[in-house]
């Protein structure tokens, strides 16, 4: 059987307090909310818990108390008992109700705008200014449905658009690290997070004021964490002899994506059919799946080599970076290592110090070209392969700054000053 009843929580020094009320359901259910209403304290009776009838505003407040508090008992014993629809956010969005106030709809529901971006997916812009959500991103969306899913069931309440702040950032945050969240997937969700937010706003849904001063972490991986394959690992691999059929077909997918520069999922749709000849020189046209960037890639000899008289056979991303490990480990690629893996109990990232072998993956084509030839090929040409909106992002990604972009200028200029000397004499 419910109780509900009314208190202070101060009735010292005959001054306006507000009044709260205290819902109790069972021994677990007990939520306390401030009813919006405030009286003098010597006003008020310790007896009935209710307001004394010594003047008519309090007689006034005394009947609005009495009509909330049947409201709320009529509404709770129209409810199955077992439910968990009454919480603390109910009594509070009930007593706003009762008070005229403006109450929350379900569609202001954290939760039900992400399942709406979901179902209007493909209908939405994209990165490439076309029509339709990746499935990778959609995949991106259900993740982060399941996410706050579970982070209502921790706070024990449904979440209202409007109420992300900077506090309920900052409150998000925290319960991600405790879950093992790297800095930058904490980032990534909070990210996701003002993204949803922005989306319900252009929708005519209230939105905090302070949306947009909630700031997006991330953590810079330091050049020593930067994984990549470099020249000699690459020539260890190609030595390996003997192997497996399913090693064999990986190792013309690793290196042929260290010769080419792209991600995983745009190295995966490469095939023969794709090479032009243009001006005697063979290239290869890949539109970039993440942001619709159609680059011309010259094919480099042994890129061209495993095109032309290597059978490359479909997988998976998943098994490339399972088989890919294998292979590296073979070509003894163990040599300890700062990076980050993912945990295979708890399936978070881990940052640590492992055998090499075991931080390799797709991501390192890209990289692995990006890093190698940078100094040999112009940045501007390894930028447009590789598909960074700027040489900014590109020197960070392979670890280097300005001033290595300098270094390598002068060791061109040396070059051209040492062949004009050549000349010369």
């Amino acid at each position: 059987m419910a109780t509900i009843n009314y208190r202070l929580h101060s009735t010292d020094n005959n001054k306006v307090v507000p009044i709260y009320c205290l819902v109790s359901l069972n021994r677990e259910k007990r939520f306390e909310v401030k009813t919006g209403y405030y009286i003098l304290t010597k006003d008020w009776s310790a007896i009935t818990k209710l307001p004394k009838q010594n003047d008519e505003e309090n007689k006034i407040l005394y009947s609005k108390l009495n009509k909330l508090k049947n409201l709320l008992f009529d509404k709770i014993n129209s409810i199955d008992e077992d439910s968990n629809e009454i919480s603390k956010e109910w009594v509070l969005e009930t007593i706003k109700e009762f008070r005229g106030e403006k109450v929350k709809n379900e569609t202001d529901l954290l939760l039900n705008h992400i399942q709406y971006v979901i179902d209007t997916a493909n209908t939405r812009e994209n990165q490439k200014k076309g029509t339709g959500l990746s499935e990778g991103r959609i995949k991106i969306y259900r993740t982060f449905l399941g996410l706050i899913t579970t982070y209502e069931k921790h706070l024990k309440t449904k979440i209202y658009i409007k109420d992300i702040d900077i506090k309920f950032a900052e409150k998000f945050k925290l319960w991600l690290f405790s879950l093992k969240y790297s800095v930058n997937s904490v980032g990534k969700n909070i990210s996701l997070l003002k993204t949803v937010c922005n989306d319900a706003e252009k929708l005519g849904i209230e939105t905090s004021t302070q949306l947009k001063n909630i700031k997006v972490i991330s953590e810079s991986k330091s050049p020593d964490e930067i994984i990549y394959l470099n020249l000699q690992e690459l020539e260890a691999i190609e030595k390996l002899d003997s192997l497996p059929s399913h090693l064999e077909n990986t190792r013309n997918w690793l290196i042929l994506g260290c010769y080419l520069g792209q991600r995983g999922g745009d190295l995966m749709r490469v095939n023969k059919q794709m090479i032009k000849e243009i001006q005697g020189v063979k290239i290869i046209e890949i539109q970039q799946e993440k942001t619709g960037k159609l680059v011309a890639i010259p094919l480099l000899p042994k890129a061209l080599n495993i095109l032309e008289n290597k059978e490359l056979h479909s997988i998976s991303l998943q098994k490339f970076n399972d088989y890919v490990k294998i292979l590296c480990k073979k070509a003894e690629i163990i040599i300890p290592t700062k990076g980050s893996k993912i945990d295979p109990d708890t399936k978070k990232k881990i940052k640590g110090v492992f055998p090499k072998y075991e931080l390799i993956g797709s991501h390192v084509c890209r990289r692995s070209f990006a890093s190698n030839f940078y100094g040999e090929i112009p940045t501007p040409i390894l930028i447009n392969v590789t598909g960074h909106s700027s040489e900014t992002m590109f020197l960070k990604y392979i670890g280097k700054t300005s001033y290595d972009n300098a270094f390598a200028m002068i060791e061109h200029f040396a070059k051209f000053e040492q062949k004009d000397k050549i000349t010369e004499n």
